[in-house]
């Protein structure tokens, strides 16, 4: 248990807990499926009475790596360790007395060797923050690394245990009892009692001070916290390792780690492996599929303690290969099967050799063809031309797709280039590709044509639109009946001219490849000038004035009425002028009169119309 001053009277308080994972072991406290909260007890001074019972809520937990130094051992798979550390704030005022975070927990595993009735004795984990400490906003120190949980008998130790102080005061290392805490009965005490505590009854000829035995002795250098000692018993033993800091020769703090170390038989793991398509018979078999080249990975564990490599195979019957580099990269004369060695670590009690056979093997180079219908939405027909039945082949379309077999059809949904690639497999794991860029933009099919009329006058814009889905790849034209065309897949078209007209829409693929379709039915474009055909001159005030109506611009704009015998009537130049029906001031008489306009159009045309009107008084 270690705390952290974050100022303000503010303190961070962390426990970490260690155990034996196998399976039916009790889980940490506060941890999911366990029926017993994480609870520690805060004391000020010497009361006996908690100041608080604080719940330290769920741990994070994580497997303990199980290692050794040794390159040449191997632990024997028979211990489990987990870490859960939990975590809080606190808030302690000072009141110049010292805080007791305390928490306890029983009992210990029943297979530790070197203490009395481990399966009735728990233990107590405690930090005091004293009152100098806190006027100091003092931090504990905090140990760097997670102590070897597991030794091999016979494997010399040297672990640094050291830790780091924040306020890099004086440390100095020990160690030292562990501390009884809980009971059988009471394994997680609601409220955690306060020092001072007993220590746990070590069993002969095992001490605080020789937790493991060995030869030499396990010990800890006080200075630097490094321990050393040879471990020379199996077994799990119970072991306290204590780290005091001193500021000025003043105790500020004492942190202590209560750890179980497991000694085990460990074995030999420094064995020889190298990349291979398969093992027979504890030989290697090695196809290489790159033409001459040799590319073997030495992949001999553990790779940090490898000292030397040597490689022998026969190239003929009179000639043997040589190499002493890690990875075997050579040049071998033709395809065929060779026989080899590879040596590590020779002239050690670490070395190892495998035997390989190495097979020179052909490359395929596959090709394909296809066959495909440029216009039209079908199925595309592949064949990988110069394999046979025994390779492995994989068609890969680049759209989500794939297939096997030597001949295979594929149909495309979305248009677009597609990089179709073949993979190969042969018989003895050589592998190889080959790609081929498919072009699939099929004509498509074009929807509804739409347009839009914007305006009564010359020029009239329309707007067109087509249902079409298509890439960028496609071109589209359109064709608006007055000679006129457009490249944009919904234009806008100005007609200058009245008339019926049929536009059409064509689609062509980047292969050349026409779909056209039109409207039907001709549109009619109509500038809406509109003539009446009677009125009634009289004072009344309905329809007794006979006009042009027109909402659009006609420049040149003349206007006529003549009688039956072509005797003018009325004329105008201004389009917003109406006649009254009256001639030299006189109303002329009831009939049928003839009447002509004329304009000049956008493309400077004169444009004309006449009809007849019906006078009634």
């Amino acid at each position: 248990m270690t705390y952290e001053c974050l100022g303000a009277e503010r303190f961070r308080c962390e426990l970490i807990m260690f155990r034996d994972c196998k399976a039916g072991n009790t889980g940490f406290d506060g941890s999911a499926g366990s029926f017993t909260d994480c609870t520690v007890s805060i004391y000020r001074g010497e009361s006996a009475f908690p100041f608080r019972n604080i719940d330290m809520g769920s741990p994070e937990i994580e497997n303990f790596p199980i290692e050794s130094d040794n390159p040449c051992l191997e632990f024997i798979p028979d211990v489990c360790v987990q870490q859960g550390k939990y975590t809080i704030d606190l808030d302690l005022s000072f009141t110049g007395e010292s805080y007791y975070i305390i928490y306890q927990r029983c009992c210990r595993n029943p297979t530790i060797n070197n203490i009395r009735d481990p399966q009735r004795t728990g233990s107590t984990l405690f930090v005091e923050i004293t009152a100098e400490a806190q006027q100091l906003c003092n931090s504990s120190p905090v140990f760097n690394s997670l102590p070897p949980l597991v030794l091999c008998t016979g494997d010399a130790l040297e672990f640094d245990h050291s830790a780091s102080d924040a306020d890099g005061n004086e440390l100095v290392y020990s160690f030292c009892a562990p501390l009884l805490g809980g009971a059988r009965n009471d394994p997680a005490p609601d409220v955690d009692l306060p020092p001072p505590y007993t220590e746990v009854e070590y069993i002969n000829p095992y001490s605080a001070d020789n937790p493991l035995g060995g030869s030499p002795e396990i010990s800890i250098d006080p200075q630097t916290g490094l321990i050393t000692g040879t471990p020379d018993t199996p077994g799990q033993f119970s072991v306290g390792v204590c780290v005091e800091e001193y500021q000025n020769g003043m105790l500020l703090s004492k942190v202590s780690r209560d750890v179980q170390f497991n000694v085990v038989p460990c074995k030999n793991i420094f064995e020889t492996d190298l990349s291979a398509n398969a093992v027979v018979s504890e030989s290697y078999l090695v196809f290489n599929c790159n033409d001459s080249i040799v590319s073997i990975e030495n992949n001999s564990t553990p790779v940090n303690d490898i000292f030397n490599v040597r490689w022998e195979f026969g190239i003929d019957e009179d000639s043997i290969f040589i190499a002493d580099t890690y990875n075997l990269n050579t040049t071998v004369p033709g395809y065929g099967e060779y026989n080899g060695l590879m040596i590590i670590n020779s002239g050690t009690i670490c070395a190892d050799t495998a035997e390989f056979k190495l097979f020179m093997v052909e490359p395929i180079e596959p090709e394909f063809n296809y066959v495909q219908d440029f216009c039209l939405a079908k199925e595309i027909e592949f064949d990988f031309f110069n394999g046979n039945e025994e390779i492995e082949t994989t068609w890969d379309f680049n759209d989500g797709d794939t297939a096997e077999g030597m001949e295979v059809s594929h149909l495309f949904i979305e248009p677009g280039e597609y990089n179709v690639k073949l993979k190969t497999l042969d018989p003895f794991g050589c592998r190889d590709s080959v790609s081929q860029t498919i072009s699939w933009f099929p004509i498509p099919d074009i929807g509804n044509l739409s347009y839009q009329i914007n305006g009564q006058c010359a020029p009239l814009d329309v707007d067109f639109g087509v249902e079409l889905d298509i890439v960028d790849d496609y071109k589209v034209k359109w064709f608006f009946g007055d000679g006129d065309s457009s490249d944009v897949q919904s234009p806008t078209h100005a007609y200058l001219k009245e008339g019926t007209f049929l536009p059409s829409v064509t689609v062509t693929n980047p292969q050349g490849c026409i779909v056209e379709r039109d409207f039907g039915d001709e549109i009619l474009i109509d500038f809406n000038i509109y003539v009446p055909n009677t009125f009634s001159p009289v004072t009344n005030n309905l329809n007794d004035k006979f006009c042009v109506f027109s909402f659009c611009d006609l420049p040149n704009f003349d206007f006529t009425i003549y009688d039956r015998w072509g005797i003018e009537m009325y004329r105008t130049t201004d389009v917003n002028s109406c006649w009254n029906g009256y001639k030299n001031n006189r109303m002329v008489n009831n009939g049928v009169y003839t009447w002509v306009y004329s304009y000049t159009n956008v493309d400077n045309e004169i444009v004309s119309e006449f009809g007849t009107l019906t006078l009634i008084r």
